[in-house]
């Protein structure tokens, strides 16, 4: 039993050697081949396909030769180690006709992309209709770039226009009807689309282009294309009128009430104010970015400003509310008659004494009756040269009191005759 085992294993082992020798020498036969895949295109799509194994090959490119006119196909070959992928394109073409006169023929094929399709009329367009090295401008008519067999191609003359010192140039296809109409179709199309660049404000909102004027950039006068042959050889100053709406807050007004339960000169504040909002509408004709009229304004308010209420304390006044017309925040200084250049009467012929006040004309009439915070009951009968605006001067009849008081802010109250 012992040798039957032992003779079985040593045949099993020559068995798998031999087997292990059978598959060496099929990966030496099959590595001695390569391998083509042989693609065929028509114009569209791939139309078949046949992947060969051959050590030769001449055999293989025979074989195409056998197969395909070679004269109907162009060929590109992609060598990847064992593997050989031969590519063969239907030789096609496209039709390129410019200006509706003259006709290229294009080479054109599977493999063609509308960047390379592109760029062969780019090519011609500059070798071509080139004016002294100056590119010209061109619009392809819109195609589908599989199927269509003639893609139409218009030169495009250009016209300048000055929007103040700003240089529009507008493109257009003088051959085709209607071309006048067109260019102002075409500049509506551009102010649209840069306004706020022409403007230079973002703030407001474009609404509508409802008129295109057109003038003589020298002589300023209105100008009409379609009577002007040679339109695209001249300058044009170009202004519009545009329909925008904006945004506009409506500040609210502060009202003072007064109120002897407070201290006097304290605020309190009953209701806070806010501002309201509201839409402006406008006509304008623009000239330039910083140039225009308004033709006509409206406004929306959309949300109305709620008031100010502040209470002033009036407690030791003794005055009724009526009594009272105004409050002013002001800044009051001292002075003195004898001091410098201050006399003993005032601009309107009083003499100088306490309770008579310098103020601006502009803010306090002169003969007002006031009430200073800290200082008592005065009237307004003098001005000063240093007093403008929220200034106050209050007499004091020794140097030392007026410079005692120095310079602080008050609250001076504006009282009824």
């Amino acid at each position: 039993m012992k040798g039957v085992v032992i003779n079985f294993l040593s045949n099993l082992k020559i068995r798998i050697l031999l087997l292990l020798i059978f598959f060496l020498f099929v990966f030496i036969f099959l590595s001695s081949f390569k391998y083509y895949v042989v693609n065929v295109f028509n114009e569209k799509e791939l139309i078949s396909q046949k992947i060969l194994f051959s050590n030769n090959t001449y055999k293989v490119i025979k074989n195409i030769f056998e197969n395909y006119n070679t004269n109907e196909y162009e060929n590109s070959i992609n060598i990847q180690k064992k593997v050989i992928i031969i590519n063969l394109y239907k030789k096609a073409h496209k039709e390129v006709v410019i200006d509706n006169k003259y006709k290229y023929i294009l080479p054109f094929n599977f493999s063609t992309t509308k960047y390379q399709l592109l760029s062969y009329i780019d090519d011609i367009i500059s070798r071509d209709f080139s004016n002294n090295n100056k590119k010209v401008k061109y619009k392809i008519y819109k195609f589908n770039f599989v199927k269509d067999k003639v893609i139409y191609v218009y030169l495009l003359n250009s016209i300048d226009f000055y929007f103040g010192d700003k240089k529009i140039t507008i493109y257009y296809y003088k051959d085709q009807q209607n071309y006048k109409s067109k260019i102002y179709s075409n500049l509506r199309n551009y102010i649209y689309k840069n306004f706020y660049k022409l403007i230079n404000n973002k703030s407001i909102k474009l609404e509508k282009i409802t008129d295109i004027d057109i003038l003589n950039k020298n002589e300023y006068q209105l100008v009409s294309l379609a009577n002007n042959k040679e339109s695209d050889n001249k300058d044009y100053q170009l202004n519009f009128k545009a329909q925008v709406s904006y945004k506009k807050n409506i500040e609210y007004n502060i009202i003072y009430k007064y109120t002897d339960k407070l201290p006097l000169g304290t605020q309190k504040v009953l209701i806070n104010g806010q501002n309201g909002v509201s839409i402006i509408k406008e006509l304008r004709n623009y000239r330039s970015c910083n140039e225009y009229e308004i033709i006509y304004q409206s406004e929306v308010i959309l949300k109305k400003p709620v008031n100010k209420i502040v209470l002033v304390g009036i407690k030791e006044l003794n005055l009724k509310e009526d009594k009272i017309l105004k409050v002013l925040e002001m800044e009051a200084s001292g002075y003195t008659g004898g001091v410098g250049n201050v006399g003993y009467f005032t601009c309107t012929g009083h003499r100088v004494r306490k309770g008579i006040v310098a103020v601006d004309p502009n803010v306090i009439k002169l003969g007002t009756k006031l009430y200073v915070q800290g200082y008592g009951y005065a009237q307004a009968l003098d001005v000063g040269s240093a007093i403008k605006g929220n200034k106050i001067d209050l007499y004091f009849e020794t140097y030392q009191e007026a410079i005692k008081w120095g310079r602080k802010k008050v609250k001076v109250f504006i009282l009824k005759d």
